[in-house]
């Protein structure tokens, strides 16, 4: 009986990295060596401190996530080189083509919101008034966390430009109380809320600022809004303990949530998995309240409503008025009931 030969398996070629993604995560972080180094000077690009970690988190989630797959890549080429018919790990390309979609589909939407889709309503902006001082800013940023306030003038569409903590401490101790802020403030940026993000990105980079003053239709102040508030739109959000969206969000021993009024339903299910139906006639829980109860409620006053459909935690929920600032409401107690 004639034996045969023995033959060496041919090693297969990587199949679970995809090709076009390759090629776009190579094609990405050339581009933007490219235009770093080239077309910005090189100054600007390694030592430029204007530029937060917004903007370092945006530039690092994308260029990670290319190089993950890039490595990927050549790790599976290098390792099914000499492996005969070694079968590939789905898992760990899938991960990686996971994650460049969701960058993906989070850069398709800097074409389709808007800045009034992502800014900060003007009804929660903190500011500082025409006569404040370096002092002032310094306090301020100390109470809230923020490190960028307006200085208005005689209201809140006036807003006559921004000033930067970096400024107010850079102004020696024993001056601080006698510098204006308006002396160390810089020109606020204006941008309509109709405009996309993408436009919106590219515009704050060429201005070399962190934030604008989007305005209305009618030229009135609608709010502001950040980088970061771009920037989450992409890689999701950056975890920030001074955002308003985030902060104040509370769990007491009685199984009652504190929660801000201008918190909206959809953050109020990310935080607590309640779910509260929405409404144009209203965006947030103070809206909702008020809505319900046709009328602008004192503390005490609470509301009983049906969750969506779609809560994985049954029962309604009733929000009790905790706290109110004049016709606003301030804080409110939310909780689950099962009858």
């Amino acid at each position: 009986m004639t034996r045969q030969p023995a033959t060496t398996p041919r090693p297969s070629t990587p199949p679970t990295v995809r090709r076009d993604l390759v090629m776009t995560a190579g094609t990405f972080i050339v581009g933007y060596l490219a235009y770093a180094f080239l077309h910005t000077p090189l100054s600007t690009t390694l030592t430029d401190s204007t530029l937060s970690a917004a903007s370092a988190h945006l530039v690092a989630a994308v260029l990670i996530a290319c190089a993950v797959l890039l490595i990927s890549a050549l790790t599976a080429a290098i390792v099914l080189r000499g492996t005969p018919q070694v079968k590939s790990s789905p898992p760990a390309n899938d991960l990686a083509d996971d994650l460049i979609t969701d960058l993906i589909a989070g850069a398709a939407d800097l074409d389709e919101l808007r800045a009034g889709d992502v800014m900060t309503d003007r009804t929660r902006l903190i500011t500082l008034p025409p006569d404040a001082t370096a002092t002032d800013v310094i306090t301020r940023a100390h109470h809230t966390g923020h490190s960028r306030f307006p200085i208005t003038g005689e209201s809140r569409d006036d807003i006559l430009g921004l000033v930067h903590l970096r400024r107010a401490i850079s102004v020696p101790p024993d001056r601080r109380p006698d510098v204006p802020a308006a002396a160390i403030m810089d020109d606020a940026p204006r941008v309509p809320e109709t405009m996309t993000l993408r436009p919106l990105m590219n515009f704050l980079r060429e201005q070399g600022r962190q934030m604008a003053i989007v305005e209305d239709e009618y030229g009135g102040t609608a709010g502001i809004v950040t980088l970061e508030d771009v920037v989450e739109e992409i890689v999701g959000d950056v975890a920030d303990e001074h955002d308003p969206r985030r902060a104040g969000v509370l769990y007491a021993s009685d199984g009652t949530w504190s929660v801000p009024g201008h918190l909206r339903p959809d953050e109020l299910a990310e935080r607590t998995g309640l779910r509260l139906p929405t409404d144009p006639d209203y965006e947030t829980l103070a809206g909702l309240v008020m809505k319900t109860l046709a009328d602008i409620p004192q503390p005490g006053a609470s509301i009983t409503i049906a969750q969506e459909a779609t809560t994985n935690l049954p029962g309604n929920v009733t929000i009790t008025v905790d706290t109110t600032d004049g016709r606003r409401i301030d804080k409110l107690r939310v909780k689950r009931t099962t009858t």
